[in-house]
């Protein structure tokens, strides 16, 4: 058995890492043990280690320090893989321009460099830093851990540092944000990488209090995503989400992120959750969907993701051969309640909604659309609002936003305002 040590020093997500490790290790029938730990010596007995990072490099650098973290990470490169994760790559470093310059452990050649206020795409458009959302990372050279991993599969972003080196046979992957950037590093028992799952921004650490405040705000259905659920393949936040249910009674919840199993299905409906979000396993097994919603009628919802239309799975990094709107005509006499539509390309980057896309399949599917991904501000609410009034089919029923609000940038009570105005009042 195979122990997998993560690092601990205060400065990661940690429980994603260990739940995702944990899933990988199911899937190899128990063969890994992993254990988070700052304990140098149980890391120094592990077989594998992963060195995560979240946060500001001055702070991270500084617990770094303080635990004597460095010296752990350097005697496990000399002897065993090590896995380094966003921050986690950064410290590796030389130095780093953020927070006014910071020298970093210099066990790899390089510098890590801001991505600047004037970032521009090849049209001359803008770019808004930090880089946020999935974009497709090119790989460059050969690597193990590449093995099954796509060329061009799309990684999730948040960052507004890069690394920069000269050592280009250290470059094991690149992708593009207004230029080039590394985003993995490879060199003896090193595989380093910027895009991760878990680059995601903490807006609150109450999400209790936050349905909340999003109920009294005008919210007419919380729309929850558990993303360590997602990328583990079962729910992992599923007691916060019950006491979210237990606490709004009158609110609808829709749910999804690792809903794989009719267990699955059966906990969050009488956990008293209203809808069920079904993704991956809607393209991989669709009987499931049928028998979820033979089972709970009214209660289920797809979710589907689509580059250029066409449907993406497993964590975005694969794209299938299956059109959008192919899967949502397939799905049509399922009793599906509604889906939810997201266009990745959009999802984070919050440039509108893709409207093209989600008017032409509300048009060609019974089944009414749910828009997602991209919304930022009250007129892409707007759009949506007025696309949805010239759609047929099964029309569009609701658009979902969730960064803009938490940012500010989308004043959610106006919103629902707008929405709830009647359409094509007389004159």
């Amino acid at each position: 058995m195979n122990k997998i040590a993560v690092i601990d020093y205060g400065m990661g997500n940690l429980h994603s890492v260990a739940k995702a490790l944990e899933y990988v290790g199911r899937e190899l029938d128990g063969q890994i043990e992993v254990v988070v730990t700052a304990d140098g010596n149980v890391i120094a007995e592990a077989d594998r280690v992963i060195f995560p990072g979240v946060g500001a490099i001055r702070d991270c650098m500084a617990e770094i320090l303080r635990l004597d973290v460095d010296q752990i990470v350097k005697d496990a490169i000399q002897s065993k893989p090590v896995l380094a994760i966003c921050v986690g790559m950064q410290a590796l470093m030389n130095s780093s321009e953020e927070n006014g310059g910071v020298e970093c452990l210099g066990f790899l050649d390089g510098e890590v460099r801001y991505f600047g206020d004037d970032l521009r795409d090849v049209d001359g458009k803008r770019l808004k830093v930090p880089h946020m959302g999935w974009n497709q990372v090119s790989q460059t050279l050969s690597h193990p851990l590449w093995k099954d991993v796509p060329d061009n599969s799309r990684f999730y972003f948040v960052h507004s540092y890069y690394v920069q080196t000269q050592q280009q046979g250290m470059v094991t992957g690149i992708a593009n944000y207004g230029n080039d950037f590394v985003a993995a590093l490879a060199e003896n028992n090193v595989f380093a990488t910027q895009g991760r799952m878990e680059d995601s921004t903490v807006f609150s650490d109450d999400p209790v209090s936050m349905a909340g405040i999003w109920q009294a705000k005008g919210a007419r259905r919380l729309h929850i995503v558990d993303l360590n659920g997602a990328f583990a393949g079962t729910p992992v936040n599923a007691e916060i989400i019950t006491k979210i249910a237990a606490t709004y009674p009158d609110l609808p919840i829709q749910i999804g992120g690792g809903i794989r199993s009719m267990e699955n299905v059966e906990f969050y409906i009488n956990a008293g959750v209203s809808y069920v979000i079904i993704g991956t396993q809607a393209v991989k097994k669709p009987e499931f969907v049928k028998e979820a919603c033979v089972a709970y009628p009214g209660k289920i919802i797809v979710g589907i993701d689509a580059i250029e239309g066409m449907v993406a799975t497993q964590g975005w990094a694969e794209v299938s051969t299956v059109s959008a709107v192919t899967l949502a005509e397939d799905f049509a006499d399922y009793g599906v309640e509604a889906i939810v539509y997201t266009d990745i390309n959009c999802d984070g980057m919050m440039g509108g909604v893709n409207l093209e896309a989600t008017k032409e399949l509300a048009d060609h599917s019974p089944i009414p659309v749910i828009a997602s991904g991209g919304v930022s501000k009250l007129a892409d609410v707007a759009a949506i609002r007025e696309v949805a009034e010239a759609s047929a089919g099964g029309g569009i029923v609701g658009v979902i936003t969730g960064r803009a609000i938490y940012e500010g940038s989308l004043d959610l009570t106006l919103a629902q305002q707008l929405c709830d105005e009647e359409i094509n009042q007389p004159d």
